[in-house]
């Protein structure tokens, strides 16, 4: 294994343990997201990862 899949092994498992509280991030994306739109844009919302 190289040095970079090392650092990048080690860096997923600690981001794996970590507690963070994704509604709340997401609730602030969004609320910052509108602050950019009219009522008349349309928005897609392409979201992948697993829960």
């Amino acid at each position: 294994m190289n040095k970079s899949e090392k650092f990048w092994d080690r860096s997923a498992k600690e981001y794996e343990n970590k507690k963070i509280n994704w509604e709340k991030i997401y609730n602030k994306a969004v609320e910052n997201t509108k602050k950019h739109l009219n009522s008349s844009d349309v928005v897609l919302d392409y979201a992948c990862g697993q829960e």
